[in-house]
């Protein structure tokens, strides 16, 4: 269900109502979760159906008793019965899953992805560390400190081709892929840098494979890694 099929079939106070069939609820449910207008029609109505109520309980419990009085037509007062019946409990329950989500979403979701930006654009320390060919048989063991968001991985090239881009493996010692980039090639008599997130790849030995990105693709040089994160 859209917006203009909601507004047609006046959704908002049908639903309220439990008028809607079980097929358009669902269609409705889904519709007004994405859909800030109708969410915000539906919570009006459930505090206008609700401000209803205690408006009615306010005046039955001020008519003045008595014989002398007239007769009025008495009027069914409010009842927590009535409210958990399944066609108006699902209107009540809905409006409170609303307001649960905006407000996770208000105090949670958004302040969090607001600091995830901050530091994302905030300046970063940083580390290099340049790794060894494999067939040196040297091993680089690379620590990284605890404050330290991301780091880089810096290679010579062992090759004379010139390649435009570069694809480059991580592997473990069970020759599994932990994390794979492609690394556009870098300026000449300067090193190929990988950047890499404190979070990508847990302590450990590893090798990078650097393979050139055309065909037919070939293998370039093997890079020995052991991380060590703080």
């Amino acid at each position: 269900m859209n917006h203009t099929e909601a507004i047609d079939k006046n959704a908002v106070e049908r639903y309220l109502g439990g008028e809607l069939s079980s097929v358009e609820s669902d269609e409705f449910e889904a519709h007004f979760f994405e859909c800030a207008v109708c969410a915000e029609e539906l919570r009006s109505g459930a505090i206008f159906e609700e401000n209803a109520r205690a408006v009615f309980r306010e005046d039955a419990r001020s008519e003045p008793a008595g014989e002398s009085q007239p007769k009025v037509e008495k009027r069914r007062l409010f009842s927590w019965a009535e409210v958990w019946k399944p066609w108006t409990a699902a209107p009540a329950l809905a409006a409170v899953a609303l307001l649960c989500v905006s407000a996770y979403q208000a105090f949670v979701v958004i302040p969090g992805l607001r600091q995830q930006l901050h530091e994302a654009v905030s300046p970063q320390p940083m580390a290099s560390f340049v790794l060894p060919a494999l067939s040196r048989g040297d091993d680089r063991v690379v620590e990284v400190a605890r404050d330290k968001r991301f780091y880089a991985l810096e290679m010579d090239p062992a090759w004379s081709e010139s390649y435009p881009e570069f694809q480059c493996s991580i592997q473990n010692d069970s020759g599994e892929t932990r994390l794979a980039v492609r690394v556009p090639a870098p300026a000449p008599g300067k090193p190929l840098q990988i950047l890499i997130s404190r979070n990508q790849l847990p302590s450990g030995r590893y090798t990078v494979v650097v393979r050139n990105s055309g065909q037919p693709e070939k293998e370039l040089g093997r890079y020995s890694l052991i991380l060590k994160l703080d």
